[in-house]
């Protein structure tokens, strides 16, 4: 084991397409990880079997890999609170797009970030606006605690960030943005600009074009929704103290409403 670390706890990868992604990023893991968790949103069955064969992938870091199939899409603010709750008794979790790949000595530099017990979250790449990038990320203990879960409202994708974004902005936790280290995101190394997320990034939607227009039109629902719990300024961080500017409410609110939520359900 590399410095004697610990072992990362857990990986935490939700996949609906582009199973060669997952491919790779397994194949980049260099530091020990006790638990790989790839977690099925497909619901057709369509990549079941592709995913299965990950399994004889022969890599010495990953002590256990583990693959949920689920019948249905639970989105990504779902999926993101379940890797959570699956292992509730780790100290962090570490949660990646799909197509995500680490370099060498990223994932050793991650598990010396989480030492520091006053740390939130970790950004191995800063982000646009410095608001630290969600296609990787580790969210710890403290970050739970004092930001909470995310909002799985915001089905299916493509919001919950905007939305911890913004409670983050409130508490000001502690938090590292930015490693040494660098990732691949795509085809590329991770950049923070527009240009680099419309070609590398949304591999899902480029993956299927009905699916994109799908997650188009649940974008717009989902930034009203943005607008009514943060009010407008949430585009440019600028939000309500508190959520739907209700003072009992406290930063770590969320909820979940049956009848929004099926109104952008993605029929799979």
């Amino acid at each position: 084991m590399k410095n004697n670390l610990i072992p990362i706890p857990i990986i935490g990868v939700p996949v609906v397409n582009g199973v060669h992604w997952v491919d790779r990023l397994i194949k980049s893991i260099d530091y020990p990880v006790d638990n790989l968790l790839i977690i099925n949103n497909n619901g057709k069955g369509e990549i079941d079997s592709q995913l299965d064969d990950l399994k004889k992938i022969d890599n010495e870091f990953i002590k256990k890999l583990h693959i949920i199939h689920f019948p249905s899409n639970l989105g990504v603010a779902s999926s993101w609170n379940l890797i959570i709750k699956l292992y509730l008794m780790k100290p962090y979790w570490v949660i990646c797009s799909h197509d995500v790949a680490f370099t060498p000595g990223l994932l050793e530099e991650i598990a010396i970030a989480t030492l520091d017990k006053e740390v939130a979250m970790v950004h191995p790449h800063k982000g646009q606006f410095n608001l630290g990038s969600y296609d990787l990320f580790v969210i710890t203990e403290k970050g739970v605690r004092d930001v909470g879960l995310f909002d799985e409202n915001l089905y299916p994708a493509y919001a919950e960030d905007s939305d911890f974004i913004m409670r983050l902005n409130n508490i000001q936790p502690k938090m590292i943005k930015g490693l040494k280290n660098i990732h691949l995101h795509g085809d590329e190394i991770a950049k923070a600009d527009d240009e680099h997320y419309k070609k590398n990034g949304m591999q899902t939607k480029k993956e299927n074009e009905e699916l994109a227009w799908l997650l188009n039109q649940s974008n717009e629902i989902n930034g009203e929704y943005l607008a009514k719990k943060w009010g407008n300024g949430w585009r440019t961080v600028q939000p309500h103290w508190n959520p739907f500017c209700n003072a009992e409410y406290p930063q770590s609110y969320i909820t979940w409403d049956l009848d929004f939520v099926r109104k952008k359900y993605l029929g799979f």
